[in-house]
């Protein structure tokens, strides 16, 4: 299943922080994020296990950073 994510970020350092955070915290997950996109997409792979979407927007909204699905 992939998880797709508007977000908040802008800046491409904070982004590669934030997405080998997610990887510590969702270790059997693929992170990746496209900042070229003008709702600067976060997605989330994973074939095994299903994402707690509400800890991934608690943990980017720590960095001070938001996120919302795209359905």
């Amino acid at each position: 299943m992939i998880e797709v994510f508007k977000t908040s970020i802008n800046d491409p350092i904070k982004a590669d922080f934030l997405i080998e955070h997610l990887m510590l915290e969702f270790p059997v997950h693929e992170v990746n994020f496209d900042p070229e996109d003008s709702c600067r997409i976060l997605r989330i792979a994973n074939w095994s296990v299903n994402l707690e979407v509400d800890q991934l927007i608690k943990i980017l909204s720590v960095f001070g950073e938001q996120a919302a699905p795209l359905l």
